[in-house]
């Protein structure tokens, strides 16, 4: 019934928006939150939909590449939860493709700002869904590639800043995904540093 009425209200704000770039990132977002609501709900297929329209949204205001920080980031992270749900529906082309747009966007947002917190917390959300994406969709070896390096990028974010949930989170994740591709591969895995072993 929630998710009834949000569509309804955000078809009509969708109307109304016109070219207000303000309105139109908050209906952005307000499409996020939708999606999340509907794929907790067991709405895949309506959650994937109105996640797509809230990156096309900011696509459409260029935050993909030359908004602010907080818009690209969001656009990067987006399209990386995008392409997990993709992922989860047996969609494997379109999480590749998609998991490989994030990584693209967030490493020419690295080139732009090198020291920009938020572009290296996005590359590494990136790096991780890619790796994981390609190791499920039979690449092992390519998607350890991108774990390594988004672990790599992780431990060093952390060892920063170490009272960032949001780093320790990245941290956990991408060292748990590589584990899980070294597992895969039958390989020997490299030394998992003690701030990743108590996280995971």
């Amino acid at each position: 019934m929630v998710a009834a009425t949000a569509r309804e209200y955000l078809a009509n704000l969708s109307a109304d928006a016109g070219k207000d770039p303000t309105l139109n990132r908050e209906l952005s977002e307000s499409y996020y939150r939708l999606s999340r609501v509907e794929m907790s709900a067991g709405e895949s297929a309506a959650s994937m939909d109105h996640l797509r329209k809230s990156i096309d949204v900011l696509k459409s205001l260029r935050d993909d590449c030359c908004g602010a920080p907080r818009e690209r980031a969001r656009y990067i992270l987006w399209v990386a939860d995008l392409a997990r749900y993709e992922d989860d529906s047996r969609s494997q082309q379109e999480a590749r493709k998609l998991s490989a747009e994030a990584v693209r966007a967030a490493r020419a947002w690295i080139a732009q700002a090198p020291h920009e917190l938020l572009a290296e917390k996005a590359l590494c959300t990136a790096l991780s869904t890619e790796g994981h994406v390609l190791s499920v969709a039979a690449e092992a070896a390519r998607g350890r590639k991108d774990l390594e390096e988004a672990t790599q990028l992780a431990e060093r974010m952390y060892g920063q800043h170490p009272q960032d949930d949001d780093v320790g989170f990245e941290l956990a994740r991408a060292a748990h995904w590589l584990a899980g591709v070294i597992g895969l591969i039958g390989d020997t895995p490299r030394r998992v540093s003690t701030k990743i072993a108590l996280r995971m």
